[in-house]
């Protein structure tokens, strides 16, 4: 008996306790935007919207420790400009058979933000070099606003966007990381998470065609969707304190196909409704121990 408690507990005794001191951490870079969303009613207007190439100044700061095995990260992040196209399409109008397309330049902002809690597994104890394994359990939220400027005409119809394109993303997430020390100068850090996620939407838009002005609003609140995230990154350790590197980071977040209500002025159209929002960033890092 002693043998088989021996044993069992012999793999946990290889693992050695993971610390790593408190670091805070400065990323800023590029970031590019993809959001789709489209409406597709049993009968009347079709509509599609997507906003391409959507780039943005991404700034985040970092907080982060390992403490006796125990993962503990925080991140927030603005990101500011949001430069991009935004292409409209409408089918299926009542008052034309034709198809309506639209370009508009947009302005936005986002804001980010993430935290987790994991455990850390040394997978190579006393050994010149460390692989650490993380499993991690996560909540995040994204918030994108983004408009289409002016006003874009055919000669069937005008149209603008009052306001501006919101979107909100937020939920629990389970997934896990792995950092990598070769031994030198050099650290690597990879990792990738599930979401389940609710999503808030609005949106709106008018059009004007011959005497009549229509405003159109869609604004939905669903959960059950999902999302992946992912990242990568390489540091150059400068000193026993100070880090430089550069990081990546990918975001995919898709909703359930369901059905919402878009308002028409005082009417109000049933529509199936789908959106998809990608969004990668490309920044360079510096980090301090505390």
């Amino acid at each position: 008996m002693k043998n088989i408690v021996f044993l069992l507990l012999s793999p946990l005794a290889l693992m050695a306790t993971v610390n790593e001191p408190w670091r805070w951490e400065l990323l800023s870079g590029y970031r590019n935007d993809f959001l789709h969303w489209h409406l597709n009613p049993n009968s009347g207007m079709q509509q599609s919207e997507k906003f391409r190439d959507v780039e943005f100044w991404d700034n985040q700061l970092t907080y982060k420790v390992i403490h006796r095995d125990i993962v503990f990260f925080i991140n927030g992040g603005y990101s500011a400009f949001g430069r991009g196209t935004l292409q409209e399409k409408l089918s299926d109008l009542p008052f034309t058979p034709l198809p309506q397309q639209f370009k508009f330049s947009t302005s936005g902002w986002a804001i980010d933000g993430s935290s987790y809690l994991g455990y850390a597994v040394n997978l190579t104890a006393d050994r010149t070099y460390k692989v650490i394994l993380m499993p991690l359990l996560g909540y995040s939220a994204h918030y994108l606003r983004v408009k289409g400027s002016g006003t874009k005409s055919s000669p069937e119809v005008a149209v603008s966007y009052p306001n501006p394109t919101k979107q909100t993303w937020y939920g629990l997430s389970l997934g896990g990381g792995i950092k990598i020390e070769p031994g030198g100068r050099l650290l690597f850090d990879v990792g990738y998470q599930y979401h389940w996620l609710h999503l808030i939407f609005k949106s709106q838009f008018q059009e004007v065609f011959g005497a009549s002005t229509q405003l159109n609003t869609l604004k939905t609140k669903r959960g059950s969707n999902l999302g992946h995230s992912g990242w990568a990154r390489m540091d150059y350790q400068v000193d026993r304190f100070w880090r430089v590197g550069a990081a990546g980071t990918l975001n995919y977040y898709v909703s359930q196909h369901y059905t919402v209500k878009q308002h028409q002025n005082d009417n109000t159209v049933e529509a199936k409704f789908k959106l998809r929002w990608t969004s990668f960033s490309l920044l360079f890092t510096l980090s301090r121990e505390i």
